[in-house]
């Protein structure tokens, strides 16, 4: 009983559903380079090794963003989003601080294993990215209270799992460069309203967060100027850039999800004026949609190829 408790409590802080909005990036990187230039085959056992890896190196970063969130977490415990902080094992005193580590790199080094076993320049690309995250998380740096540090950073984990997908391919990396920008774009256009929701808690803690800073009006101002810029960006590549029929459709979920962002500020500001903000506020639907998409963009990787 108390081994299942603790391994509930350990998933639990792994953020299962909401990680989905993550692992997406890995799982878009498969499909578009399965599909955006010949000569690229992505086998089975690679590609599925690869996103299993991907999944564990996305629940350690998430895993060690908990237990570095302990005390802005108990300042503010309803601040959760897919898990109920007020049940947080970390703070009941479930779980301990010594077991959460031990659990956060076997996490990260199974995943990083898999993914270098599927392909060695995946593994270096994921592993940068989850450098990224635990100095995002972790002290001495914290870069979660160095204001703009903090979305660059997350922004960058979410590029670094798309290029990992790319590089389960035989994908020329410098070819791509520009669609991994537009990826880092995308991402920081939905990081600032993220972020935002956390304005409170992070202030309680003494943070200085991008939110804090600018304060929650001027971070949803610019999440919408990012957005645009980031979808307009996409339009160009998509239209000028890329003439797969297959990476176009790739492409176009991610600059819908762009245009629903933009499309909920305008109608906030229609409906309420300012202060600017978000109708729906980023959740689990958003995390379930992440893993399905990934899903399906593996399938069809393996299925249409």
């Amino acid at each position: 009983m108390a081994l299942s408790n603790t391994l509930r409590g350990l998933l639990s802080i792994s953020r299962p559903v909401y990680s989905g909005s993550t692992l997406v990036f890995f799982g878009l990187g498969v499909f578009i380079v399965e599909f955006a230039s010949s000569g690229n085959e992505i086998a089975t056992l690679p590609g599925l090794l690869g996103y299993a890896g991907a999944l564990l190196v996305v629940w350690s970063a998430y895993a060690m963003n908990t237990l570095c969130d302990k005390d802005t977490d108990a300042a503010n415990p309803s601040a959760g989003k897919d898990v109920d902080l007020r049940k947080n094992p970390l703070l009941t005193g479930e779980l301990g601080r010594r077991e959460v580590l031990v659990y956060v790199f076997v996490l990260a080094l199974s995943g990083l294993g898999l993914l270098v076993a599927s392909s060695y320049r995946s593994g270096v690309a994921a592993a940068i990215g989850l450098a990224g995250s635990f100095l995002y998380s972790a002290k001495p740096l914290r870069l979660k209270g160095k204001p703009f540090l903090d979305v660059a950073t997350i922004a960058t984990l979410d590029a670094c799992l798309f290029t990992s997908g790319l590089l389960v391919g035989t994908a020329d990396l410098a070819s791509r460069v520009d669609i991994i920008v537009f990826m880092w774009l995308f991402s920081l256009g939905h990081t600032f309203p993220t972020i935002a929701e956390d304005t409170e808690p992070d202030r309680a803690a003494g943070l200085r967060t991008t939110s804090v800073v600018l304060g929650d009006a001027r971070t949803h101002g610019v999440a919408l100027v990012v957005a645009t810029i980031a979808a307009a960006y996409g339009v160009w590549l998509a239209v000028v850039r890329y003439d797969s029929l297959p990476c176009r459709l790739a492409m176009a979920f991610i600059l819908l999800n762009s245009l629903a962002l933009i499309g909920d500020y305008v109608y906030g500001l229609v409906k309420r004026g300012f202060p600017l903000r978000l109708s729906t506020p980023v959740g689990p639907w958003y995390g379930w949609v992440g893993h399905g998409v990934s899903a399906l963009s593996l399938v069809l990787a393996f299925v249409l190829a």
